[in-house]
């Protein structure tokens, strides 16, 4: 899988630990719930907010959700839940340059 290749230690550790590779990879995940709701955990900030759109940064990706009368419900440090008519999520790639 590509995510193995560009974090081989990341992969190493979680295949170890018997969790997901987003763990240590510090890369989103991401919980949709019917249509209506979508949580996202370990997220860098909301870098857009409308009732149309939401972009959620994620290390490096964006989370675009796309819909009608979104809102965040809950904003934490490592956790966002939002709801509304969900019509699309998108991931987006972000090069990050050291």
């Amino acid at each position: 899988m590509d995510r193995e290749k560009k974090h081989p230690i990341a992969a190493a550790l979680a295949a170890a630990a018997d969790v997901p590779i987003t763990v240590f990879a510090d890369l989103p995940e991401v919980v949709l719930s019917g249509g209506r709701e979508i949580r996202i955990l370990r997220h860098h900030g909301v870098r857009e907010y409308t009732p149309e759109r939401i972009v959620i940064s994620g290390g490096g990706m964006e989370v675009e959700i796309r819909g009608q009368g979104l809102q965040i419900l809950c904003l934490g440090p490592e956790s966002l839940a939002a709801a509304g008519r969900i019509d699309g999520v998108m991931l987006l790639r972000r090069e990050v340059h050291p």
